[in-house]
């Protein structure tokens, strides 16, 4: 099945056991999500990233359906409803969620939320506030207060994280960016602060948490905060530590313009929290993030041709100059 006949059907109305809407498809770099007015469906491409991602197979993409379910549902029991198939009935047509036939593709199915209230457009509007921010860093201390603490990351954790970034700079130099003197001052951070990374995961600062909690992946609704699409197809790029995570919105409130907001983000953080030793660790990881989201620009832009892409690539290496000098 190719993806244009999965994309005509899922924008299809026919095709869903329930009425719909308007139906609007949403892609990222892995996923096609459907938004179909009451319910949003994701289908995950068939793809695969080296050691990082595996949606090579049939098999494999109904695995991680369903470990997004479990990944998601600590944070949001009420969006994550159910895994479903997509089948090939009898009448060669594809059917979404019901009906027998070849199953030919698995999808999330998940309770759509406003796309108003996620986190990114309220700041593209103008309208984040200080509440909201605050509200956001109670919402996460109480989730990091209930993540678990994994098991066997107390001696790799630091060594984790810089397979990662020399992975992500070795894809960055193959998109013409050079990037030998961040590959010094990073791997030499984490040679030189060694002590550090075990302090904390021998803490308890590392633990089972999202992996990606930028604003694309917040909702707020007046008082109330939600918070979805967490990796579930990497556990090293989901079981991170606490100032990791909390980095990602710092880093995009930053990126648009909001260095207050962003300063009582991490601020109000750390008067929850009490984790004093994080404020040592945010400039690293929001380079980490910035150059990480370079990189995803850059690579669109290689791929596209697109000159907005790069416009924003450049913003965000600029960003992350700014972090780590």
């Amino acid at each position: 099945m190719n993806s244009k006949e999965l994309i005509e059907a899922m924008t299809d109305p026919e095709s869903y056991p329930h009425t719909t809407g308007n139906i609007e498809l949403k892609e990222t770099h892995i996923s096609l999500v459907f938004l179909t007015g009451h319910f949003a469906y994701k289908v995950k491409k068939p793809l695969k990233f080296g050691g990082i991602l595996d949606y090579s197979t049939l098999a494999y993409r109904k695995a991680m359906c369903e470990k997004e379910l479990i990944v998601n549902r600590r944070l949001n029991p009420e969006m994550y409803l159910e895994v479903v198939d997509i089948v090939r009935g009898e009448d060669s047509k594809l059917h979404v969620g019901y009906g027998a036939g070849e199953v030919v593709e698995h999808a999330v199915k998940m309770k759509q939320m406003n796309q108003r209230n996620m986190l990114s457009e309220i700041i593209k509007r103008g309208e984040i506030t200080e509440t909201t921010v605050k509200r956001i860093a109670s919402f996460m201390v109480d989730f990091f207060r209930r993540s678990a603490v994994p098991q066997g990351f107390v001696t790799r954790y630091g060594e984790t994280i810089k397979k990662y970034m020399n992975n992500t700079f070795d894809t960055l130099e193959g998109l013409g960016k050079n990037c030998d003197s961040w590959r010094k001052k990073f791997n030499d951070f984490i040679k030189n602060n060694r002590e550090i990374f075990l302090e904390r995961t021998a803490e308890g600062f590392v633990r089972d948490l999202h992996g990606d909690a930028h604003s694309r992946n917040f909702f707020v609704d007046g008082a109330e905060i939600s918070l979805f699409d967490a990796i579930e197809f990497n556990d090293e790029l989901r079981v991170q530590d606490i100032a990791y995570e909390i980095s990602a919105l710092a880093m995009d409130l930053d990126f648009n313009g909001l260095e207050k907001l962003s300063k009582l983000y991490l601020d109000e953080y750390l008067r929850l929290s009490e984790d004093t030793n994080a404020k040592r660790l945010f400039p690293v990881y929001m380079f980490y993030w910035a150059v990480v989201r370079g990189e995803v620009e850059l690579d669109k832009s290689a791929k596209t041709k697109n000159r907005e892409s790069k416009l924003i690539a450049d913003k965000y290496f600029k960003l992350a100059e700014k972090y780590f000098t």
